[in-house]
């Protein structure tokens, strides 16, 4: 029996409707012209290879963002001669650590 290649013995049967923007449809198409792939083909391999550690979460970008905003205003403070406490930096830091381990 000669050997299949794997399309023409997969059968894929669910199809999914995304909508793009003008950016992310031009960055999807600079990485397909890149590739030479196929924007399915692209779009599965993207897939099959981020894992869960690449793509976070919308609770992960929330916690990322809040630990900027709490940095860049620690930073502002220290920037400007306003005191900051002990207590605040060790909290951020804490709630640096708490993050990365999140995200491990």
């Amino acid at each position: 029996m000669p050997h299949q290649r794997g399309s023409e013995t997969r059968v894929r049967n669910h199809n999914v409707g995304v909508r793009w923007d003008d950016a992310e449809l031009a960055e999807l198409d600079a990485l397909q012209r890149h590739t030479g792939l196929s924007r399915a083909a692209l779009i599965r391999r993207l897939v099959s290879t981020a894992g869960t550690r690449i793509v976070l979460s919308r609770e992960h970008h929330a916690a990322i963002n809040k630990l900027g905003v709490n940095g860049n205003q620690i930073a502002r403070a220290l920037n400007t001669g306003d005191p900051v406490t002990a207590a605040e930096i060790t909290a951020l830091v804490a709630d640096l650590r708490a993050a990365v381990r999140t995200l491990l």
